[in-house]
């Protein structure tokens, strides 16, 4: 019986050596490979960061572009300011003298009416400040009394116009 061997020690040999395995294959885990992101995910971001980018071109144009329509037409209403008057001096000009002293005359007192008092018509080419400076009122006193912003700008947005007539007291 030397040469034989009992065949429940080779059913245990086996069962121990497989539990030794399974103990190292516990204690040293595989490694796995570091999970890489789909291509597709990486385009998809690619594709978000420059539709932001457009996006934001886009915004900047549409509010330069505004601010530029803007200033035109700020800059088209000062100009009609300029050519009416422009017009309206021609006209005078061309007209006989005594009609040319007499509207000289009635737009003088009328721009000059801060002896008068209470009012002041604004004559093409007036500033805030130049107005306040020839009737002597302070501009704060007269935005107070006409609902005008400090740089001459009705409450209805439109600036001040010729003709208009504020009041000083």
């Amino acid at each position: 019986m030397a040469g034989q061997t009992d065949p429940l020690e080779n059913e245990i040999y086996r069962a121990m050596r497989r539990d030794r395995e399974k103990q190292k294959a516990k204690s040293h885990p595989q490694k796995k490979k570091p999970e890489q992101k789909p291509k597709t995910n990486k385009v998809l971001t690619f594709l978000l960061v420059i539709f932001f980018v457009i996006l934001g071109l886009v915004l900047a144009f549409f509010f330069w572009n505004n601010r530029t329509i803007n200033n035109q037409q700020l800059d088209n209403s000062f100009a009609g300011v300029e050519q009416s008057s422009s017009v309206s001096q021609s006209a005078s000009a061309s007209s006989d003298a005594t009609s040319a002293e007499s509207s000289t005359a009635a737009s003088s007192s009328s721009s000059s009416s801060s002896e008068a008092g209470a009012t002041y018509t604004v004559v093409a080419g007036d500033f805030p400040n130049q107005i306040a400076s020839k009737t002597g009122v302070p501009w704060t006193t007269i935005m107070a009394l006409n609902n005008v912003s400090a740089t001459g700008y009705n409450a209805d947005g439109t600036s001040l116009y010729p003709g208009q007539v504020l009041k000083l007291k």
